[in-house]
């Protein structure tokens, strides 16, 4: 909530260098989006579901109790979180996903 009252200020008293975060949304066919789909384990916390959604990624599970997490693709591996502006970054090795990483934690894909 601090960055939007900075934000607020910024804009209010025309403050340079002080900028809202932009994402870009890059559409991908629902062939690219299946890549990334499948069961994640978190150690310490759980696991988490990826399904396709509409143009995206739901992400559910013991993380997110009781609801889930709608993610819209940036880049090849890069995803937010529309509501937050959080980054999802998938992991990759020889041409499979094998994780992700957001905030501080990083998922291992399980199935």
């Amino acid at each position: 909530i601090i960055w939007e009252i900075l934000l607020s200020l910024a804009e209010e008293y025309n403050l340079p260098g002080l900028t809202p975060r932009t994402r870009a949304f890059t559409a991908q066919t629902p062939e690219a989006l299946a890549r990334f789909t499948g069961q994640y384990h978190i150690p310490e916390v759980g696991d988490g579901n990826l399904v396709v959604k509409d143009e995206g990624l739901t992400y559910s599970g013991d993380f997110f109790p009781g609801g889930s997490v709608y993610l819209l693709p940036e880049t090849d591996s890069l995803f937010f979180n529309k509501e937050t502006g959080t980054y999802y970054e998938f992991l990759w090795e020889e041409g499979e996903v094998t994780g992700l990483k957001f905030v501080n934690l990083q998922a291992k894909k399980i199935e």
